[in-house]
C-alpha cells in the first residue's frame, strides 16, 4: 500500500478536529465547564439538591393540572432549571441570564392565574393571535399586579426592575456581554448564576404552590407532595449570603435599598452613601 492511500485510509477513519476560531471557542467552553463541574461537586451539593427537588416538585405539579396548557408552562421550570445550570457550568451569562428571565415570564404567569383563573383560558387562547398574546407580555402583568393591589399608577414593582436588569444584559451595549458583579472571576459568574437561577426558581416554586392552593386548576393529589426541605435551605442560605454581601457594602459607606414597590423615575436596588438624604 501506497504512503498516499495510507494516509487517505487514516484521515478518513478519524475524527476531524474542529479548527479555527469555533474550535478554540468551545475547546474553552469545554474547559470552563470541566472546572465548574468540578466546582459544583465541591462547593454547591446544597444547590443542587435545591435544584433536583424543585424539579421534582415541579413534574409532579404538571401532572395535576386540570389544563394540558397550564401543566406545560409548569412543566417548563425544571426545563429552565436543566438549560440553567447547563449555562452556569459554560460561563455562559447571557444564557443563564436569559433563564433567570424566562422564570420571571413563568412566575407571573403563574400570580395573573390566581389572581383571575379565567385568564387562563384567554391566554390559550392568545396562542395564534399576537394581539391577543401582547397581553399577556411581562409588562402588561406587572401593571394588572399593581392595580389589583390598589398601588398608585405611578409605581413600579420590584419585579419589573429585575426584568429590566436581565433585559439589559442581553442587548447589545457598549460593553459588551454583561459580567455578574463587572467581574471575570469564573467563581463569582459561577455562584451568581447559580444564586440568581435558585432565586427565580423559588419565586417560581411559591407563585405555583399559591396558584393551585387559591384555584381549582389542578387535581386533588392523591399522594403527599415531594418534599422540598433542601429547596428551602438553600433559600436561606442565599438570603444568609445577601445579608453577607450587604453588609458588606455597609462597612463601605453604602446601603442596599430594599426590594419593593417605588415611585417611577426612583432607582430601585442603588448603592447609597449611609449619610445621603
Amino acid at each position: 500500500m501506497s504512503r498516499k492511500s495510507s494516509a487517505r485510509k487514516s484521515s478518513a477513519g478519524s475524527t476531524p478536529r474542529i479548527a479555527g476560531p469555533i474550535g478554540s471557542r468551545l475547546r474553552t467552553t469545554q474547559t470552563t465547564r470541566e472546572k465548574n463541574l468540578r466546582d459544583l461537586r465541591r462547593s454547591y451539593q446544597p444547590h443542587i439538591a435545591a435544584f433536583n427537588e424543585a424539579i421534582t416538585w415541579f413534574e409532579w405539579l404538571s401532572g395535576l393540572s386540570k389544563d394540558p396548557a397550564l401543566g406545560t408552562l409548569v412543566a417548563r421550570v425544571p426545563s429552565d432549571i436543566h438549560r440553567g445550570i447547563a449555562a452556569a457550568s459554560a460561563g455562559d451569562y447571557p444564557g443563564a441570564n436569559d433563564l433567570g428571565r424566562d422564570l420571571m415570564e413563568v412566575e407571573a404567569l403563574f400570580r395573573e392565574f390566581r389572581r383571575d383563573p379565567a385568564q387562563l383560558d384567554k391566554w390559550v387562547a392568545s396562542a395564534d393571535d399576537r394581539k391577543k398574546g401582547v397581553e399577556f407580555g411581562f409588562g402588561k402583568i406587572m401593571e394588572r399586579l399593581r392595580q389589583a393591589e390598589g398601588l398608585p399608577h405611578d409605581t413600579v414593582l420590584p419585579d419589573t426592575w429585575e426584568y429590566a436588569a436581565h433585559s439589559s444584559g442581553l442587548h447589545p451595549t457598549p460593553r459588551g456581554h454583561g459580567k455578574a458583579w463587572g467581574s471575570d472571576d469564573r467563581i463569582v459568574q459561577l455562584d451568581h448564576d447559580l444564586g440568581d437561577l435558585l432565586m427565580h426558581v423559588g419565586r417560581a416554586k411559591g407563585a405555583a404552590h399559591r396558584l393551585a392552593d387559591d384555584t381549582d386548576l389542578f387535581e386533588v393529589p392523591t399522594t403527599p407532595p415531594p418534599s422540598t426541605e433542601a429547596l428551602g435551605d438553600a433559600w436561606y442560605l442565599l438570603a444568609a449570603q445577601a445579608e453577607g454581601r450587604n453588609a458588606a457594602f455597609a462597612e463601605m459607606g453604602f446601603e442596599m435599598g430594599q426590594r419593593g414597590p417605588v415611585k417611577r423615575g426612583a432607582k430601585p436596588f442603588a448603592f447609597k452613601p449611609k449619610d445621603s438624604n
